[in-house]
């Protein structure tokens, strides 16, 4: 009998022996690419890989590689021997990251794609679908690239791209016949984009019929935040599955700067296209300059749109030959649509709808909403803005576009941004929760190089750099006009 209970307690000992060593985290390994390595070396800080895809191919799920400033001509192809490894969970990733104050760029030629994160279905490859991987700092540039800067099948979830520029997708064939082109075609689930700027989309002599489109997303769970879209050809983002296999629902689209949307081709221009799906939302953006030689507007529900929430938004300078408006309702009966605390100011129409959908709409400023330097596309509101504290408080959106927590007053303000009480909102450069001459005599400082300069409180005109014309926005802003 002792000899079976031994025997039992030491099964049981190796039995929860495995189960603690499975609940262990494993620990990441790094690794290192630079310009001036070798794909000879091992990889490490002091002996770097030379390219990306070495270093892609030589990872296990949940490594990190860092990588060093440099334009690398690669682009991460399944089939091309160059796919990521899927991480391990939401906490353990496979990381490709930029060094720390590097300027990294891929910028492959004569291929469809910069990057393409694949299911188990395209080209028959035996990869598992890709799942928990972060771009981070990964700069994409698409001049002599034919169809996407960065493409996700169905099946791929959990990826996070950030902190990048990426674009330049003009010269390209727009050659693929289902899904046109573009900048981003976001499939899948549960996707991060952060902190990115898309530009330069479109090639103005694409066949009609190929979609142009800064980031299609059919996919759900999708966060698009803190972004810059901008000189895209006809569509900045659009949420829509068009091969009516699924809906495209749970997305979230808050907090980005969409401008200079359209071109000369012969199609309507939208800053983002809400449709057939469900619960998709759209909170502190700015759309602006938005034009076409026939439609145009800022946000477009359109088709299956239900429950699609538009809030605390600003839509400004939009023109076009047919219906021009801030929004746009073409949806189908059954569909709903809720529409609050939104600036629609010279957008032709503020709302236009087809009379099917039922929309709910309230508290949006159609009037002069008194920006602070809108020639300069500073949309941020004066003291004698209508907008302040005229909106709903909306359960969803508890910061605005600055991250400023609302409301700062009795109310929400209307549209993107919130106006502090006591003007302090921008511009207190020297961080006394008021603007006073001291700001003022600060930011001279800091222009002519007597002060440190810090870009992130005195450019207030947002062309990251510090000028003449910050210091008078400073100004106006002390003063209270426009």
């Amino acid at each position: 009998m002792a000899v079976v209970s031994i025997e039992l307690s030491r099964s049981l000992l190796l039995g929860w022996g495995v189960v603690l060593l499975c609940a262990i985290p494993v620990e990441a390994a790094t690794s290192y690419v630079a310009t001036n390595g070798s794909d000879s070396n091992p990889g490490t800080l002091a002996a770097p890989f030379q390219t990306i895809c070495h270093g892609v191919r030589s990872m296990d799920s949940g490594d990190a590689l860092i990588v060093y400033s440099g334009t690398y001509a690669e682009a991460l192809l399944p089939w091309a021997n160059c796919s990521i490894k899927p991480g391990l969970s939401p906490s353990q990733p496979t990381t490709i990251q930029a060094a720390p104050g590097a300027t990294v760029t891929l910028r492959p030629s004569g291929v469809d794609y910069v990057v393409f994160f694949s299911n188990l279905e395209h080209d028959n490859q035996a990869t598992p679908a890709h799942r928990y991987i972060t771009l981070d700092g990964i700069n994409m540039d698409a001049t002599n690239v034919d169809a996407y800067v960065i493409y996700q099948r169905g099946w791929t979830s959990h990826i996070t791209i950030k902190n990048a520029n990426l674009g330049d997708l003009t010269g390209g064939q727009c050659h693929l016949p289902s899904y046109g082109c573009g900048g981003i075609f976001a499939d899948g689930a549960n996707h991060l984009y952060q902190n990115l700027r898309l530009h330069d989309i479109g090639n103005w002599n694409a066949p009609p019929n190929d979609w142009v489109i800064g980031m299609y997303v059919p996919g759900d769970n999708i966060t698009i935040e803190n972004s810059e879209f901008y000189r895209i050809v006809s569509t900045a983002v659009q949420f829509w599955d068009s091969s009516g296999v699924s809906t495209s629902n749970n997305n979230t689209f808050q907090n980005n700067y969409v401008h200079d949307v359209g071109g000369d081709c012969p199609c309507r221009s939208v800053g983002l296209y809400m449709a057939n799906g469900q619960n998709n939302h759209a909170y502190n953006n700015i759309f602006s300059n938005i034009f076409s030689q026939e439609s145009a507007c800022g946000i477009h529900a359109f088709s299956d749109a239900v429950n699609a929430a538009i809030g605390n938004n600003t839509i400004v300078n939009l023109s076009g030959s047919g219906v021009v408006a801030g929004v746009l309702v073409d949806s189908n009966p059954g569909s709903s649509v809720t529409i609050r605390n939104n600036i629609m100011h010279n957008t032709g129409q503020d709302i236009w709808t087809d009379g099917t959908a039922t929309i709910t709409a309230s508290q949006n400023l159609t009037t002069d909403p008194k920006f602070l330097n809108p020639f300069a596309n500073d949309f941020h509101l004066t003291a004698s803005s209508p907008a302040i504290d005229a909106g709903l408080t909306l359960s969803d959106v508890t910061t605005d576009f600055d991250g400023i927590s609302r409301p700062q007053g009795n109310a929400s303000d209307i549209g993107a941004y919130e106006f502090r009480v006591g003007g302090a909102l921008r511009g207190d450069l020297d961080g006394n929760g008021t603007l006073d001459l001291t700001d003022v005599r600060w930011s001279i400082e800091m222009l002519v190089g007597t002060r440190s300069p810090d870009l992130a409180k005195a450019d207030l005109d947002g062309n990251d750099q510090l000028t003449l014309a910050d210091v008078q926005a400073l100004i106006r802003l002390l003063v209270g006009v426009p």
